[in-house]
This record gives C-alpha cells, sequence and structure tokens, in this order.
C-alpha cells in the first residue's frame, strides 16, 4: 500500500479537479467562478487518458476517493473527507512534473 503523501503530479490534479465542485458554489463572484471552470477545463485536457485511469484507481486504494455505481452504467467518483483533506494540501500552481532523462514522446 503507498503512502498517502507519495502521489504523483497526475494524481495531485485529479484529487484539486475533484474538489473543483465545491469551489464553485463557494466561489463568491460570477469572475471567480468562470476563472476556475477556465483551470478546470484547461487542466483536465491536459492529462493523459491512462494516466487518469491510474491516478483514480491509486485513490481508490488510498480511500481518498469513493465510487458510487449508477443505474444507467456511469460510475460517481466522490471525494472522500480524507480526500478533501488531502486535496487542500496541494498547491495547483506548484504542481510540476519532473523533467525526464529521454523524451518518450508523450
Amino acid at each position: 500500500m503507498r503512502k498517502i503523501g507519495s502521489f504523483g503530479s497526475t494524481t495531485q490534479k485529479v484529487l484539486l479537479l475533484l474538489l473543483a465542485g465545491p469551489a464553485l458554489v463557494l466561489a463568491y463572484s460570477p469572475n471567480r467562478q468562470r476563472r476556475v471552470l477556465k483551470e478546470l477545463v484547461t487542466e483536465w485536457e491536459n492529462i493523459e487518458k491512462r494516466a487518469l485511469y491510474n491516478a483514480i484507481r491509486k485513490l481508490y486504494e488510498s480511500k481518498l476517493v469513493d465510487m458510487k455505481d449508477n443505474s444507467d452504467g456511469t460510475v460517481t467518483i466522490i471525494l472522500t473527507k480524507n480526500g478533501k483533506a488531502k486535496a487542500l494540501t496541494y498547491d495547483i500552481n506548484n504542481v510540476e512534473i519532473p523533467h525526464m532523462a529521454k523524451w518518450d514522446r508523450k
């Protein structure tokens, strides 16, 4: 089992993206809501599908998210109390992807 603090940048972004819902509710002006939505869309488009799948799996194994099966065959991912606390510890502006020694064309 992984330590909670040992997540990569994609997993950190997923936690922050899941926290964006409450951030929209708490945004007190339409300008802030637009800014949150703009950043949300930008970050969502930058995540690779396979990395997203792995990040969500790791979050589920660490009990930071919970999954609920819906009657229409979709799955809802719910941020747990521990997941919310962990997401609040990350600073999205300082999340960095480490440079690779050799480019893998991704």
